[in-house]
C-alpha cells in the first residue's frame, strides 16, 4: 500500500540541484516542511537547508541500528513530506516507543518540549 509512494509526499515543492541532489523550493518550504513554524523560523530553514542526495532514497545500506538497540519513534500527524501511515508503519517494523505530536516535518522547531520528552524517555528507559 504505501511501498514505494513515501518518498513521492511533497514531491511538487523539491528543486533540483545539480542532477542526484533534491531541495525544496523556497516558496513551497513552508507549507510542505514546516508548516506549523513561523514564517521567519520557515524562511530561516528554508534557506540554509541543504541538498538531499537522491541516492538516500535508492542505495542500499547495511544492517540498520533499529534491528540491535532500542528505539523511540515521534509520529508526526501533520507531516506532509512522510505520510503519518507510512511513520506509524516504520515505528512498528522497528519495534519502537511511539509517541505522536500534531506536528508537520519539523517537530524540533515547533514542538521543542515533545521532542525533548522522547528524547528524556528514552535516556532514563537506558538508565
Amino acid at each position: 500500500m504505501l511501498r514505494g509512494k513515501c518518498a513521492l509526499w511533497g514531491r511538487e515543492r523539491w528543486g533540483h540541484l545539480d542532477p542526484g541532489f533534491l531541495w525544496i523550493d523556497r516558496e513551497g518550504f513552508h507549507q510542505a516542511f514546516a508548516a506549523d513554524a513561523s514564517p521567519t523560523e520557515a524562511a530561516v530553514m528554508a534557506a540554509v537547508q541543504r541538498p538531499l542526495s537522491v541516492a538516500s532514497f535508492t542505495d542500499k545500506e547495511g544492517v540498520p541500528a533499529w534491528k540491535m538497540i532500542p528505539s523511540w519513534y515521534l509520529v508526526c500527524t501533520d507531516d506532509h513530506m512522510i505520510p503519518p501511515p507510512a511513520q506509524e508503519l516504520m515505528a512498528k517494523r522497528m519495534g519502537a516507543t511511539v509517541q505522536s505530536v500534531s506536528a508537520s516535518h519539523a517537530p524540533f522547531v515547533s514542538h521543542p518540549q515533545e521532542v525533548a520528552d522522547i528524547i528524556a524517555l528514552a535516556a532514563a528507559s537506558l538508565a
